[in-house]
């Protein structure tokens, strides 16, 4: 049946399938960002006011989370369950031309050409990028704070000519120059901007460039795991790197807050190597175990046994409870033989 709109206007779904993108003034309460963005510096490592201070270039892990915006892609139950429903604090930061790490875009200050900017950013390091994979589906630009003209945040990009991802192997970023059409993006701390797009309105949007009315339906196999209706079936393989830095995180939020007893995070009840791709975690099974316990004998087990529970559903959803792939696991035999430690002990600390 067809899809029933309840905020979308007709003029802003008429201008999402014209230009591809689409400006929600407004939409995010700013307490709800500040919520996200708590303990952000302390988590960085840097000191807001002092840029000397500033990493180059860091992908944060995640320790809050909150569902996404659906209706643009025709509902929640159109979106993968597993990775894909929420986002929350995993901020990637990058430091610009002032911070250590400035060496990496020398040129990056010198033009306002945006074919000639490096630092473009392509999703496809956990999954095979092509057309119809499912991190590909959306894609929210969310200001927490205002964005004025050459703020330097992302701009929009539309390719002249087709060019459907992957892009070539080498310079990934190579096709920026050839894009016929840049749309600055500026605003107000609150305002979301969706982009991209392969489900309802987005597959409009793609059938109305390829001129057809549907797209044949793949043969799905191996080398896409992503897959609408296919299980997601791997550790992601950038989030290595990412909880790598939770225990150090965690400690800095700790010192700031007081205790460890005062840090929001599902990360605190997590055990050894949990959530770090080491082995298949289950989940199902240990939350159905702690359902058969007896009830807790005081506030204090009640609490844990909480905060357990909701770390076991926190990487469940987030595709962190499962195992590297083949080609992850080399990489990792490879880095503990190199320096002599455990195989992934480099993500939670564990001694060599």
């Amino acid at each position: 049946m067809p899809i029933q709109y309840r905020h979308l206007t007709p003029p802003e779904r008429s201008h999402f399938l014209t230009h591809h993108w689409l400006h929600l003034p407004s939409a995010i309460r700013p307490r709800a960002l500040d919520y996200l963005l708590e303990g952000f510096w302390e988590r960085l490592g840097a000191d807001p006011e002092d840029k000397s201070t500033w990493p180059g270039y860091v992908k944060l892990p995640r320790h809050r989370e909150v569902p996404i915006a659906s209706e643009v892609v025709g509902g929640a139950e159109r979106i993968d369950p597993i990775r894909e429903r929420y986002q929350g604090d995993q901020f990637i930061w990058n430091g610009g031309n002032e911070g250590p790490n400035s060496a990496a875009f020398p040129n990056s200050a010198k033009t306002t050409d945006p074919r000639l900017f490096p630092g473009w950013h392509t999703d496809n390091d956990w999954y095979r990028q092509t057309i119809f994979s499912s991190g590909n589906s959306l894609t929210l630009i969310i200001l927490f704070s205002d964005v004025v003209s050459g703020g330097g945040v992302l701009e929009w990009v539309k390719l002249n000519g087709e060019q459907d991802p992957p892009f070539e192997k080498t310079g990934i970023y190579a096709h920026a120059p050839k894009c016929s059409t840049f749309t600055e993006i500026t605003g107000k701390k609150g305002d979301v901007f969706v982009t991209h797009g392969l489900l309802s309105l987005v597959e409009q949007v793609i059938l109305n460039a390829m001129g057809v009315e549907r797209y044949p339906t793949p043969n799905w196999n191996e080398n896409n795991p992503q897959a609408p209706g296919s299980p997601t079936v791997y550790f992601p393989h950038a989030a290595r790197a990412k909880v790598a830095l939770v225990p150090d995180e965690l400690d800095r939020l700790a010192k700031v807050k007081g205790g460890m007893d005062n840090v929001q995070s599902p990360w605190k009840a997590r055990k050894g190597a949990e959530g770090t791709g080491t082995f298949n975690v289950d989940t199902d099974g240990e939350i159905a175990k702690m359902d058969r316990l007896p009830s807790p004998k005081d506030d204090k087990e009640k609490t844990e046994r909480e905060e357990r529970k909701a770390f076991l559903r926190f990487i469940r959803r987030n595709g962190w409870d499962r195992q590297w792939s083949a080609g992850a696991r080399r990489e990792e035999e490879g880095r503990a033989k190199k320096v002599g430690g455990v195989v992934g002990g480099w993500m939670w600390r564990a001694e060599a």
